[in-house]
C-alpha cells in the first residue's frame, strides 16, 4: 500500500512539474547518472540514472520527490526503479567548487524469477523458482557542485546505495526434503560515482 501510495504522488508529481516550474524558479530539477559497485560480499555493482524535481526552500536547502533506474549486475533482481523522497543541502561558500550532502529514502519496484531444480541428500529430485523483489531503498551522497549560472550547475558525487531485496522461494518438492525457508530478506549495497546536471 505504501510503495502504490508512494508512486502515485511521484507519477502526479513529474507530470505537473513542467508547468509548475515555468511559475516558479525556486522549482527545479536534478539529473544523474552514475555507476555503482561492490561494498559487500555478492559482488554487487549497477548502472544508475535518477531524476530529481524539487523545491528550493532556501539557497542551501531543497526537497523533492523522484524516480530512477538501476541496473544491476551480479545481483537480482535485474532491474529496480527506485522512487523517493529527496533532500539536499548545499553549502554556499565563495568557492569554485560548493560542497552538498544529498540523501534519497524511498522504495524500490522491480523482480525477478528465477528457476531453480536439485537433488537431495536422498537423491530425489525437486524444483521451483526464486523470486527477487526490491524493497526499501536509501542513497546518501556528498559531493561538489560548479555553478554554470545562478539556477545551473554541474555535480560529481559520491554515494552509497542500499537496496532491501526480499526473496520468496516456491520449491515444488514432490518426496524430496528441502531446507529452504520460504521468505528471506537481504542487502544489496554499492558505492556509486554520480555525474549530474541540475537547473
Amino acid at each position: 500500500m505504501r510503495k502504490t501510495i508512494l508512486l502515485s504522488l511521484s507519477v502526479l508529481f513529474l507530470f505537473s512539474f513542467p508547468a509548475i516550474m515555468a511559475q516558479d524558479r525556486k522549482i527545479g530539477l536534478q539529473l544523474e547518472a552514475g555507476y555503482g559497485t561492490i561494498s559487500n560480499k555478492d559482488n554487487a555493482s549497477a548502472y544508475q540514472i535518477f531524476l530529481s524535481p524539487y523545491y528550493r526552500i532556501n539557497d542551501n536547502f531543497a526537497i523533492g520527490i523522484g524516480g530512477g533506474l538501476m541496473q544491476h549486475k551480479s545481483t537480482y533482481p535485474e532491474r529496480s526503479y527506485p522512487v523517493y523522497i529527496h533532500s539536499k543541502y548545499r553549502l554556499k561558500p565563495n568557492w569554485l567548487l560548493k560542497p552538498f550532502f544529498n540523501i534519497k529514502i524511498g522504495y524500490g519496484f522491480g523482480s525477478t524469477d528465477m528457476g531453480i531444480a536439485g537433488i537431495d541428500i536422498n537423491d530425489l529430485k525437486y524444483s521451483g523458482e526464486i523470486k527477487y523483489s526490491a524493497d526499501f531503498f536509501i542513497s546518501p551522497s556528498i559531493g561538489v557542485s560548479y555553478d554554470i549560472t545562478k539556477q545551473r550547475s554541474l555535480f560529481l558525487a559520491i554515494s552509497y546505495d542500499l537496496l532491501k531485496v526480499k526473496t520468496e522461494n516456491i520449491i515444488h518438492p514432490e518426496n524430496a526434503v528441502v531446507d529452504l525457508k520460504s521468505y528471506a530478506e537481504k542487502n544489496s549495497s554499492i558505492i556509486g560515482l554520480r555525474v549530474g546536471y541540475e537547473f
